[in-house]
């Protein structure tokens, strides 16, 4: 953009030198932004100007022409131009953006063909203000014109943001990648477009996006209608997983999981080893796998080698684990007294067994909380390589995962290592061999039992303050 700035001075350039400030301007900016402008006058005057994120980054450009103007009437004339509202004081100019109010503002969604989209979605950029279309494709929403930015979303067409005004007509563009996008489906693969069944797709990138035990994890949040729900603390990350609820009171809830076409334990399998999952949450999963696919199925895709060089990745993971949320407990001092309550009201005892003198010489006691619970590491380390030669494409991957638990002596390793090998013979005949190797080892602290003796867990929140872990 040519811009072109012209400055003049009046009266003569000796009272110009003399006092800047009551200078007439000239000031002559194509496309300019108001930074710009108040740029200018500083390197040309002694004025100063204050102003904030909201106007520094304002978007909008204006042409400014004017002519032998003061500086009281160039700050009127930009703040009508740019909405803005400004403070003179001394040479110090303060500026803020103009409060502005919302108006209702109206609009039409359509597609390429001109035709109405009823249902799609309409945000106000950075708040949770929002409202459908009809099924007219109009809508109408509170924002402030040409200030306000618009976000439209519709489930296969490409996301748009526009800058709000008293009528808009939106047109959206198809999202062919969305369409196109092939989805396996028990008995094949079908595009996405074609697909009628209730089934959701998981991509790589988002499994491995934090560290886990256990791939099916990483499901947890991401799927609508699939609970992933850890039930124990322990590292090896014992957990369930729920498809559309509970469907059975006595049998099992698990759904079905297929790792490339065979039934087994999703745990045999790294994060990184993945290529995609889909989840089959309706009724066709009973009819291609029966009533095993009952409770639902996941399918699961693992990677394969692609033609071309060998290429290796590594990967690594790390995290720390701590104790969500400490119990408020009574320390040493409260305990001691609730006790000897308890013993002389429960009749057990005639006298209390801690006297007051005792009582006062209490403090906090043993904090078996902070003594038990440390924060522990859990990292991952992935290395991998794929590639093709002549007409063999491979992809061989080996995974270590060692996850320490928050309480000591309870720790969780996993080692996979998988290969994939497959190569064309004919046209209608492919040959694929895959070979894993899993091995978990896992120590636990016991959990079981009440809290009397037996689990670790209710003894660290039972035990007494008044009792110290080591010999004095």
């Amino acid at each position: 953009t040519l811009c072109f700035v012209a400055l003049c001075f009046v009266p003569s350039a000796a009272l110009y030198a003399q006092d800047k400030t009551n200078s007439d301007f000239t000031i002559k900016m194509n496309q300019a932004s108001l930074i710009e402008v108040f740029d200018f006058i500083k390197s040309h005057s002694d004025f100063t100007f204050i102003y904030g994120e909201q106007v520094k980054n304002s978007p909008l450009k204006k042409n400014v022409n004017l002519k032998g103007k003061t500086i009281e009437e160039i700050l009127d004339s930009l703040s009508t131009l740019y909405g803005v509202t400004y403070q003179k004081t001394g040479h110090t100019i303060s500026v803020k953006e103009e409060v502005k109010k919302r108006e209702t503002l109206r609009g039409v969604i359509r597609d390429e063909n001109n035709l109405t989209i009823p249902g799609a979605t309409i945000v106000l950029k950075g708040t949770t203000v929002g409202t459908t279309s009809d099924l007219d494709g109009a809508f109408t929403i509170q924002a402030i014109p040409h200030q306000d930015q618009l976000e439209i979303h519709f489930i296969g067409y490409k996301p748009q943001v526009v800058t709000a005004t008293a009528t808009m007509n939106i047109q959206l563009k198809v999202d062919q990648t969305s369409l196109d996008e092939i989805v396996v489906i028990g008995y094949g693969t079908a595009k996405r477009s074609d697909l009628t069944g209730a089934v959701a797709t998981v991509k790589d990138k988002e499994l491995t996006s934090y560290t886990v035990t256990d791939p099916l994890q990483a499901l947890q949040g991401r799927v609508a209608g699939v609970s992933v729900s850890q039930n124990t603390g322990e590292p090896s990350g014992d957990y369930s997983i729920r498809i559309r609820g509970v469907n059975s009171i006595l049998g099992g809830n698990s759904p079905l999981i297929i790792v490339d076409g065979i039934p087994q334990n999703s745990s045999s399998i790294g994060s990184y080893d993945i290529e995609s999952m889909e989840i089959l949450k309706d009724a066709s999963a009973t009819a291609i796998y029966g009533s095993r696919g009952a409770n639902g199925v996941i399918l699961i895709t693992t990677k394969k080698g692609k033609s071309g060089e060998t290429v290796v990745n590594y990967n690594f993971d790390y995290g720390i684990q701590k104790q969500i949320k400490k119990l408020d407990l009574m320390n040493e001092r409260e305990w001691a007294s609730f006790y000897n309550e308890y013993l002389v009201n429960a009749k057990i005892l005639e006298q209390a067994p801690f006297s007051e003198e005792e009582l006062d010489q209490m403090g906090k006691g043993t904090d078996w909380q902070d003594l038990m619970f440390k924060s522990a590491p859990i990292s991952s380390h992935n290395l991998n390589l794929s590639g093709s030669k002549e007409k063999l494409h491979y992809y061989v991957s080996g995974t270590l995962l060692k996850r320490e638990g928050i309480i000591p002596n309870s720790s969780f390793d996993k080692k996979n290592v998988r290969t994939n090998l497959s190569m064309p013979v004919k046209n209608w005949l492919d040959v694929n061999l895959q070979m894993g190797y899993s091995a978990l080892v896992g120590f636990n602290q016991s959990q079981g039992g009440g809290a009397a003796g037996s689990s670790l867990m209710s003894a660290i929140y039972a035990a007494s303050p008044h009792f110290y872990p080591y010999d004095e």
